[in-house]
Parts: C-alpha cells; structure tokens; sequence
C-alpha cells in the first residue's frame, strides 16, 4: 500500500517511489527506520553497471553491510577490457546485456556512472530498458532526516543532505557533496566531490 498524506514512514525501495525520512513529529531518525525497511525485505541481487568508480562499488558494499539488503552483488561495464577483472573482491561479470538474465521482482540495479550527466543519463537510458528497477544507495553514516530523496538516488559517504531539501530521481551526491537545507536538485543531477 503505498503512503497516504499523513504517513512519514521512510522509503528507501524504489518499487513504492520517493524516499521520505519521517518528520520531527514521529520523533525517530530517517536513516533508523530505513534499515529496519531494509532488513525487512531483502532483495537478493544488486547488478552495479559502470566498474570505473570505485567508490560507487565501496558504496554499495558498506551499505549492504550495514542492511543486509542483497544476496549478491554483480558488477557489470559495456567495456570488455573490464570484464574478469576484481573491483574491491567483486569480479566484472560482463556487459549490462546481462541485465536480461536478472529477476524484476526481486533483484535491482544502481547506475553507477558518474562522469558526465550526459554518460549517466545514457547509461540510465540503456539499463532501464531491461526493466529491473533501480535502487537508492545512501551510505549509512548519512542523516537524511526530513530530506526527500527521490528514486534511484545515490548519496555517498562523507555528504550533507540537509532537511527539507530533495534530490529529483537518479541524482547523486559524491563524496562530501553538500546539499543545503530547502534546496532541490533535479533528475539526473551529480552533485561533485566537495561541491555545495
């Protein structure tokens, strides 16, 4: 069921749409209610596509740790001097055609790509056509309480997401990236290492 007008429960699962961190009035942290939401429903493999960034892969790797979310995770990268090469203990698997042999109903996918938001919308565009949904990946060490995060966003260690603040569908905020309170980032936005 999805949430009505007074529910502040915290999303993360993009299968229910917006990430929400509960308001002031619930009295419990964001990030809290969200791991309980993870732990609840586990998914069982993460396909993470572009093996360039490092970081991204770490990412996923610390937060499946702290919230038991998948099974497995698989890196995937369209470049074949990438493939069986080991990403932080992951091998490359392949290219994102092998997004075609993966489960929509319980497995997700994270676009890691991060270079250019033109690249990323282009890597976005090619993964979404297998139709495995994308997953939020938001580093545990981040408070997002009273920020709005919409689906397929990604939030790296070391940022600042302040309250009342929204990050638009597929952005992501790099490491130590800081979004102040009240301020709307739209789709598709990178919001660099650093940068304000």
């Amino acid at each position: 069921a999805e949430p009505g007008p007074g529910d502040q429960r915290s999303r993360l699962d993009d299968r229910r749409g917006r990430t929400r961190a509960p308001g002031p009035a619930r009295g419990a942290r964001g990030t809290d209610l969200a791991r309980a939401e993870y732990a609840a429903a586990p998914l069982s493999t993460l396909y993470l596509c572009g093996v360039g960034n490092a970081e991204g892969i770490r990412l996923a790797l610390r937060v499946n740790e702290a919230l038991s979310r998948w099974q497995r995770i698989v890196l995937l990268d369209d470049d074949t001097a990438t493939h069986g090469m080991v990403k932080l203990g992951l091998p490359v698997s392949g290219a994102f055609d092998l997004l075609a042999q993966a489960d929509a109903r319980s497995d997700a996918v994270v676009n890691l790509v991060t270079r250019t938001t033109q690249g990323r919308e282009r890597a976005r565009e090619r993964i979404a056509a297998f139709g495995v949904p994308f997953a939020s990946l938001v580093h545990p060490g981040v408070d997002v309480f009273g920020a709005e995060l919409d689906a397929g966003v990604t939030v790296y260690h070391a940022a600042s997401i302040g309250a009342e603040s929204r990050l638009g569908d597929a952005s992501v905020v790099l490491v130590g990236g800081v979004v102040g309170h009240g301020a709307q980032v739209g789709a598709g936005c990178v919001i660099a290492p650093g940068a304000v």
